[in-house]
């Protein structure tokens, strides 16, 4: 590592893992790269501040590195190659307008493409964007490189440092898949021509085994649908910060006043139709029940 300004910050988010962290430590300290820091962030609730939790995390460690470019992991990932580093940096050295990089995920080490040949071309089109609901693809173990994508993974991902801080990073109100609120705010950001892609190499492994890790990650895809709606309301503008956005402040419900009630059950009664006036209503009277027969009238 350089004692200079370092070219690249790698940021690492951990959680009450000492064992798994120490073992991410020394894979990244021996990587084949002669410029770079490592930023540690610990999550721990004690005694580090509540703060520091999820994207609150990456945004303290993004502000305290000093690379020009930002890589993340989180400490149950592991690199699988040694030029992880200089991997990352590389595809910024060849592609100027290239911002964001997400790379490949994997769960073992020789681990082929997942996803069946047939998929492959709605791979590529899909993978790292997000659907007509706004719902994201992911495809993140997808084994070819895609120039265009929509959003950054949270791990084996780094992107400009000088971009991150320009669009305020993450927003800290999220409850869960914290990474699109970054993607949607680098969008609304964006010049012409500067994009996000995805690699597959080089790869990181997503460690299962890891407790607290990748079986916390997991959200119902109703919570799913909700947190990304809710970033795409008031005809798109982030409702949390912005960039030149408006607030989405929810309006306080007038106090009930007396009959509230009754005038809206009488609202909501269907109107008269005017095909039907000056008709009369034609009652009858009702048909008498026939008297009850004697014994000798049935013979």
């Amino acid at each position: 590592m350089s004692a200079e300004s370092p070219r690249v910050s790698v940021v690492i988010r951990s959680y009450k893992r000492l064992a798994a962290l120490a073992e991410l430590l020394e894979i990244v300290l021996a990587q084949e790269h002669d410029s770079f820091e490592v930023v540690v962030v610990e999550q721990t609730p004690a005694p580090a501040p509540e703060e520091l939790a999820r994207p609150a995390a990456r945004n303290e460690g993004v502000r305290h590195s000093r690379g020009v470019i930002v890589l993340l992991i989180d400490d149950d990932d592991l690199p699988l190659v040694p030029d992880w580093i200089a991997a990352h940096d590389r595809a910024y050295r060849a592609d100027p307008t290239l911002v964001g990089l997400s790379a490949r995920m994997v769960r073992q080490a020789d681990e082929p493409c997942p996803y069946p040949d047939a998929l492959r071309p709605f791979i590529r089109r899909r993978c790292m964007s997000y659907s007509v609901l706004k719902t994201p693809y992911t495809y993140a173990r997808f084994d070819e490189d895609v120039t265009h994508v929509g959003w950054l993974h949270g791990s084996n991902a780094s992107f400009r440092r000088e971009f991150g801080l320009k669009i305020g990073l993450w927003d800290t109100t999220v409850r869960s898949s914290d990474e699109h609120s970054f993607a949607l705010r680098a969008h609304k950001a964006m010049e012409p021509g500067q994009h996000f892609g995805y690699v597959a190499y080089p790869p990181a492994l997503q460690r299962l085994d890891i407790r607290g890790g990748m079986d916390k990650r997991f959200v119902t895809a109703r919570a799913e649908l909700v947190n990304n709606l809710r970033y795409r309301l008031d005809d798109g503008q982030d409702l949390q910060l912005g960039v030149g956005s408006r607030a989405a402040t929810p309006q306080p419900r007038p106090a009930p006043q007396a009959h509230d009630g009754y005038r809206a059950r009488a609202a909501r009664r269907r109107p008269p139709d005017p095909r039907r006036a000056g008709r009369r209503l034609i009652s009858r009277p009702p048909t008498p029940l026939p008297a009850a027969r004697t014994p000798d009238e049935h013979r």
